[in-house]
């Protein structure tokens, strides 16, 4: 079987990188390509599609909503997450979701857990280690934090563990973007 294609758009090195740890510890089977640049992404969807596309929505140059404004003329059948932190992103993908309901959106900051359930309404299911497969939680319940992630990646164990909640990156996302 050959390997399932995602590619991941993301102006941050950072979440490329984090998003490739995780995707790659709790699904088998599975390629990612990673660009920073959304015109190189674009330049890659017109030769190929991928079985799924994950895109960040507030980038230089071409944003997400213009990616998937594009995608969404082409007809492209297979599915699109649009990450972002920034409210008006999940009112445009909801008017998209009325026509294309493989549109989907995850807001950030977001866990391990919250990335691999999104993954897992679009991917097969033996796409995903079996390992991984039951979760010790139940569905209404979190865990504290976020232990599900076999964390042989040091660098992805301490990006994971860097926030303690939602408001705390929001926060320092914020202060980031008021010194630049």
């Amino acid at each position: 079987m050959l390997p399932l294609s995602i590619l991941h758009i993301n102006d941050e090195e950072v979440l490329l990188q984090l998003v490739k740890a995780i995707i790659g510890a709790k699904f088998n089977n599975v390629t990612i390509q990673s660009f920073q640049d959304s015109n190189e992404a674009w330049q890659e969807l017109s030769r190929a599609d991928p079985y799924l596309l994950i895109t960040d929505d507030i980038m230089p140059g071409p944003t997400g909503e213009d990616l998937v404004r594009w995608l969404v003329q082409r007809h492209v059948q297979y599915p699109i997450a649009v990450t972002s932190g920034w409210p008006p992103t999940e009112q445009w993908v909801r008017n998209y979701t009325e026509t294309n309901p493989k549109i989907t959106f995850l807001r950030c900051p977001f866990t391990a857990d919250e990335l691999c359930k999104q993954l897992r309404h679009h991917l097969p299911v033996d796409a995903e280690s079996p390992s991984n497969r039951s979760h010790p939680t139940s569905e209404g319940t979190k865990p504290a934090h976020d232990m599900t992630l076999p964390h042989k990646d040091p660098l992805a164990w301490a990006l994971i563990k860097r926030y303690r909640s939602v408001q705390e990156a929001e926060a320092e996302h914020i202060d980031r973007k008021s010194v630049v």
